[in-house]
């Protein structure tokens, strides 16, 4: 901008300026010319802006302009107008946002001349409980759906001290190896190079270095690393681990991006979620690595970008890779299938989805390639099914020499095992990249610079954030996005698609209600297809596309370590930071109980606790909980846990910890522990511990079957049990509270008292 300030200062220089009739935000009092001089070479401080808001009160942002932009970078603006959709139901949505935030809205004159009037509520009272699911409009519904990576410039980091014995462990003969030794050295290191020639002698070779301050592997392919990976294991050793590749990712469009290096990091990402202590991250580095890149690399193994575990390190800096919202975009061309179009994977369930709809728009021949061929009836006229291992070079090679006309290409082939990375065999790992990831790499090849309509690769979240289980899968998936990087490099169509799970087939399809417990819900086949077409359309790269609940799947994602990667995402950030919303539930809850006794107060929190536990578990009501039973007992896992304590922190504003119900194992203890944070811990030391040995005791009488002159023994010993009682409570004088309340009872209401407590009734 800076040719153009003296001449633009002095075309302004003569403007009569005011002040704004609409307060501005951050705007001095007097404005001239040099303010708006300032104004377009200075930075933005648009972030600086929205904080000083948010300081003075407001908390609702409307964004008048053609698009969203700004409300996405606001974190829950609400935008006017919409791109691509109807003005006025774009503006009617943004009223009805700001209407339940609290705004104010005249909607008198909103619906003046237009007949609209008030009308009464139902006479019946409000049930509160929903039957049928929220529908939103299809193209924002699927639009929502729509997620890529991004790299977030992270600066030029300063290095820190690296003390200790480091090991870089390397193929002989790598480049890089001297100039990641002699960074390490800089910073104090003493670095130890382990030459791999067979990753099966690993263990043998680490032995020796087991109490080492870390590890950095610059070895390549995915079973070099999972040799290593296992070894490390086998070792027991606790050293952190860095997996340093070369042209893996695509940070800029000139970036090479090397398939074999992308599957070491979709395999990499399963290492971070099955080995969190020893996992450190991956590191992409230019393959002639020159000192300012290795002093980079430097600073990021020395803990200088604090949690980041996916960095790429270039010229310009280091940056982190990141998943953000893939709002739709231009439509550069129309895809409607035609002539003929091959379907890799064809006979499984995704295979037949497309090709129905792929007939359905037009194509006028789909061929099926599978293993073993396929049934096709059903699927139209122009559907025929070959048997073809799209891992074998000429049977791939005959296959397309029959495919006349051939316009597009869908490959959905694929293998799935699930197996932990310890226990993955060579084999195991061959067979899962053979259909995937070989199986794709031999359609690039051998169509070469043939003109395509489209050419889709199915891919998996796996290779986007991992799969604990699915190292195999991950990297094969991995690899196929890398695959699709470079076809576009080179000028040709490519779009590689990570699906989250589908409803009616696919791999997940056994796995459905595990998913959906851990925040995947099932893409409707439909909803699916049309996100196909739009990628196409817009000739999209690697996008992915998947149902995330982020209020369940972000805390179990991030339980054991920060995950960087899916911190810029509105939802997946307040679902990890939930004390970082507005405290009002916590005052409220805080002056509630401050009016109470201590019983009371313990009532009240364990009643909170009971009701939300009887909500995450399903129950229409507290009945099926019991203060005294254990969470485990009473159905809880892992997720369940991280829902419960999602729900308490929004209730009580507490920080809460994801190990809350495994830290405080009964509705009781978790009760009294809250209590104590709530309103300090002298009010939970005493009551609360009784009431829940008298709920563990009412469980257990519950559940016993005892003889008539049984019965008689244990009511005798409950009644001199409360009499004794009510007699060491009589003698304290002055004392108030459930005791007092007994000194004067009669003797049935004593005996009602104990059939009401303990639940003898």
């Amino acid at each position: 901008m800076d040719p153009m300030l003296d001449s633009f200062r002095a075309a302004i220089a003569e403007l009569t300026y005011r002040p704004a009739a609409v307060p501005i935000a951050g705007q001095p009092a007097r404005v001239d010319a040099e303010y708006w001089v300032r104004h377009v070479r200075d930075a933005v401080r648009f972030h600086d802006a929205l904080e000083h808001l948010r300081t003075e009160g407001v908390s609702s942002f409307l964004e008048i302009g053609p698009d969203g932009i700004l409300s996405a970078l606001a974190g829950g603006g609400i935008p006017l107008l919409r791109r691509n959709r109807p003005e006025a139901e774009s503006a009617l949505t943004a009223l009805a946002q700001l209407h339940v935030r609290g705004t104010p809205v005249d909607w008198a004159a909103l619906f003046a001349g237009t007949g609209a009037r008030r009308v009464d509520l139902p006479t019946y009272a409000f049930q509160r409980q929903l039957y049928w699911p929220s529908l939103k409009r299809s193209d924002e519904a699927e639009e929502a759906l729509r997620y890529r990576v991004d790299w977030k410039s992270l600066g030029d980091p300063a290095a820190g001290v690296l003390p200790g014995e480091w090991l870089v462990v390397a193929a002989p003969g790598d480049p890089r190896t001297e100039a990641v030794r002699n960074a390490l050295a800089d910073r104090g290191a003493e670095p130890v190079l382990l030459e791999v020639m067979d990753p099966s002698l690993l263990v043998r070779q680490l032995h020796a270095h087991t109490d080492c301050e870390g590890v950095v592997s610059l070895l390549r392919g995915v079973d070099a690393v999972l040799a290593l990976a296992q070894a490390l294991e086998s070792l027991s050793m606790a050293a952190p681990v860095w997996l340093v590749t070369s042209g893996a990712v695509t940070v800029d469009p000139a970036d090479p991006v090397g398939g074999d290096e992308a599957a070491v990091w979709g395999l990499g990402r399963v290492m971070g979620l099955e080995h969190t202590g020893r996992w450190s991250g991956l590191a992409d580095v230019p393959w002639a690595l020159d000192e300012a890149a290795a002093a980079r690399l430097a600073a990021v193994l020395s803990g200088a970008v604090g949690a980041e575990d996916q960095v790429a390190i270039r010229g310009a800096g280091v940056f982190g890779r990141r998943l953000v919202r893939a709002p739709f975009g231009r439509v550069a061309r129309e895809w409607r299938p035609r002539g003929t179009v091959l379907v890799t994977g064809g006979s499984g369930a995704l295979g037949r989805v497309v090709t129905e709809w792929l007939v359905a728009e037009g194509a006028e021949r789909v061929v099926l390639a599978s293993r073993g061929g396929g049934a096709v009836e059903g699927l139209g006229a122009g559907v025929e099914s070959v048997a073809c291992d799209v891992s074998d070079r000429q049977a791939v090679e005959e296959l397309l020499g029959t495919l006349d006309g051939l316009t597009a290409v869908v490959h959905a082939a694929g293998v799935s095992r699930s197996n932990v990375l310890v226990d993955v065999e060579p084999d195991e790992l061959a067979q899962v990249m053979a259909g995937k990831a070989v199986g794709a790499a031999l359609l690039d090849e051998l169509l070469g610079e043939r003109e395509l309509d489209a050419f889709v690769v199915f891919s998996s979240i796996a290779g986007v954030w991992g799969s604990g289980g699915g190292g195999s899968y991950a990297a094969a998936n991995a690899y196929v996005d890398g695959l699709v990087e470079r076809r576009r490099a080179r000028g040709l169509v490519g779009t590689s698609i990570a699906w989250g799970p589908w409803a009616g087939g696919g791999m997940a399809a056994l796995e459905g209600d595990a998913l959906r417990r851990r925040g995947l819900v099932e893409l409707a086949p439909e909803v699916a297809i049309g996100a196909m077409r739009r990628a196409v359309e817009e000739d999209l790269g690697c996008v992915t596309v998947a149902d995330v609940d982020w209020a369940r799947f972000a805390p179990a994602f991030a339980a054991a370590r920060p995950r960087p990667l899916i911190g810029d995402l509105p939802e997946a950030r307040e679902a990890l930071n939930p004390d970082s919303k507005e405290a009002g539930g916590a005052d409220e809850l805080a002056a509630l109980l401050a009016g109470k006794s201590a019983v009371e107060q313990e009532r009240h929190v364990a009643a909170l606790v009971c009701a939300e536990t009887a909500r995450v578990l399903g129950h229409p009501d507290t009945s099926a909980v019991s203060t005294g039973r254990a969470f485990r007992d009473l159905g809880f896992d892992s997720l369940t846990a991280v829902e419960l304590r999602n729900a308490l922190t929004a209730a009580t504003g507490l920080p809460l910890p994801t190990t809350l119900v495994f830290d405080h194992p009964t509705p009781a203890a978790l009760a009294r522990h809250l209590l104590a944070d709530l309103v300090g811990t002298g009010a939970a030391t005493s009551v609360v511990p009784v009431l829940a040995e008298l709920d563990k005791l009412a469980d257990l009488l519950a559940g016993v079957e005892l003889e008539d002159a049984e019965h008689t023994s244990v009511t005798v010993r409950l009644r001199t049990l409360l009499s004794q009682w009510t007699t060491t409570e009589a003698e304290s004088a002055g004392r108030e509270g459930v005791t007092g309340k007994l000194e004067s009872a009669s003797s049935d209401e004593v005996f009602d008292f104990i059939d009401r407590e303990l639940g003898l009734s």
